[in-house]
């Protein structure tokens, strides 16, 4: 693998050096002072990229950088490359999920035409009228068609659709419990448990006869419930499904819940959100993100002699001090991001008080509360900024993950990976920008009122958008190095953002 110059990058690990040293920075600095560069790009990659990929980016931006008149300095944080998108394929693949999927999907439309619907039943009087099982497509990529369809017909019904009720509480739980498929593939799981642990010899019970074992990637404290579930004297070993059947009712729950409030993100990805977050919070990468998060920290701890990013600003105020009309660029892809939202914190106590950055954005995956926490300090120590993301049309437009989630990365993030809210507000989706009562609160205002309409850039850009302000990207992914908005980087990074 082709690796950028250390003279162009450090490299770390859990916020240290890992395969570059303090001292390869201070020869990164000798350098600089030799070439006189008035001009310096910080490039933070996004988060879930192997060290491989972060060079790969960085080798295909340096020539650009370059080439606008900059010194560029990367820095490749190894942000612990999951196995996010092989461990979504292989739920995606699980009997068990997908019926799940598809069941919850019958309970919400049943609950959606009772809201739309006059007369008997329309408040919760009677169980659910349910499109008939065999109608409810078992492919997910037919699922989500179906349930799209539906959702469309039925027509906006917001804050309408009330709970369910107790009535339908047991209709749900019935329709879970005597499920034949759930029953079977969750008998396959226990058998699977038994095994492992020695319990007893694989086998169904009466009412679901199979020795069939299946393994699957379902959290651990699920796996508990299961075991503790199929040793319990009470069930006699005829309902180990038990527990897949309850927590099917407290998805279907929660769905409608988002629905109420407003935080749903249509039904299909909202169904699929919430039995992520249920059933495999584990292998979800929730776990990964949050460590992403604390490397942007680590990165710049004062009482670490080997925090990188933080040996990196004292040089660079050494040098600003020697320079005092230097420009400095920080450019962060999705969690990148994050790392500089760190980067101003940490020189805001470093660089002299004139010190001001221009700051690039590139699908952003930094939530509002982390940018509004820091307000103050932008306003002091961002001079430019531009936020290039993709419009919500195009966020929603295509498969982040083929066969199984339909929306971007940051979707995902924003539905799944933060785990203090539900539809987390992200500053790099359209999403957050919208008028409504649910964005009306004040850390979204606030720093909406910061990140002007001109700050923005929605791709792909239409014909005709002029220099700097274009962006052909159509996939998260591909912000970061689409050739179209690496013109706009070089045109910004050479001439400002007018």
């Amino acid at each position: 693998m082709t690796k950028v110059s250390k003279l162009h990058h450090i490299d770390l690990e859990d916020g240290k050096f890992a395969q570059t040293t303090a001292a390869d920075l201070a020869q990164i600095f000798a350098e600089i002072r030799k070439e006189q560069a008035q001009k310096i790009v910080l490039h933070f990659h996004g988060g879930l990229v192997s060290r491989d990929s972060g060079h790969a980016s960085a080798l295909k931006l340096l020539p650009d950088y370059e080439a606008a008149g900059a010194y560029p300095i990367f820095t490749i944080w190894n942000t612990r490359e999951t196995a996010i998108t092989k461990n979504l394929d292989e739920i995606a693949q699980e009997p068990v999920f997908k019926q799940l999927v598809r069941r919850i999907g019958q309970f919400v439309i049943g609950k959606m035409v009772e809201t739309v619907t006059a007369g008997v039943g329309a408040k919760g009087i009677d169980e659910l009228s349910l499109e008939p099982l065999p109608t409810v497509p078992v492919n997910l990529e037919d699922l989500e068609g179906y349930l799209s369809q539906k959702e469309a017909e039925i027509g906006a019904i917001g804050s309408e659709m009330e709970t369910l009720s107790d009535i339908q509480d047991l209709q749900v739980q019935r329709e879970l419990e005597k499920d034949g498929r759930i029953q079977r593939e969750t008998q396959k799981i226990a058998n699977h448990i038994k095994e492992e642990k020695g319990l007893a010899p694989p086998g169904g019970t009466k009412s679901v006869a199979t020795t069939e074992t299946t393994e699957t990637l379902m959290s651990q404290v699920i796996l508990t419930d299961i075991e503790d579930e199929m040793t319990d004297p009470s069930t006699k070993g005829l309902a180990v499904w038990l527990t897949i059947a309850r927590f099917g009712w407290k998805i279907t729950r929660q769905v409608i819940k988002r629905f109420n409030n407003a935080t749903d993100h249509t039904l299909y990805t909202t169904i699929v959100e919430e039995v992520l977050r249920t059933l495999y919070v584990d292998s979800l990468g929730t776990l990964a993100w949050n460590l992403i998060k604390n490397d942007t920290a680590d990165a710049f701890d004062p009482n670490e002699p080997q925090a990188g990013s933080r040996k990196l600003l004292e040089h660079l105020a050494a040098y600003w001090q020697e320079n005092p009309n230097l420009e400095v660029f920080l450019v962060g892809h999705s969690a990148g991001s994050i790392y500089v939202g760190q980067c101003i914190d940490a020189a805001d106590q470093l660089l002299p008080p004139e010190a001001k950055f221009n700051v690039i954005l590139l699908a952003a995956a930094a939530t509002f509360p982390f940018y509004h926490d820091r307000l103050d300090t932008l306003k002091r120590r961002v001079k430019g900024l531009r936020n290039f993301a993709l419009t919500d049309e195009q966020e929603r437009g295509y498969w982040e993950v083929p066969g199984v989630y339909n929306a971007s990365l940051l979707y995902l993030v924003s539905g799944c990976f933060e785990e203090h809210e539900i539809d987390m507000p992200i500053i790099g989706m359209a999403r957050y920008y919208q008028e409504g009562d649910r964005f009306d609160r004040p850390d979204i205002q606030e720093l909406r009122a910061f990140l002007t309409d001109e700050r923005h850039v929605w791709g792909p850009t239409a014909a005709g958008a002029v220099p700097g302000r274009i962006t052909h990207a159509k996939k998260h992914g591909e912000m970061q190095t689409e050739a179209k908005t690496r013109e706009s980087l070089v045109h910004i990074v050479k001439g400002g953002f007018a």
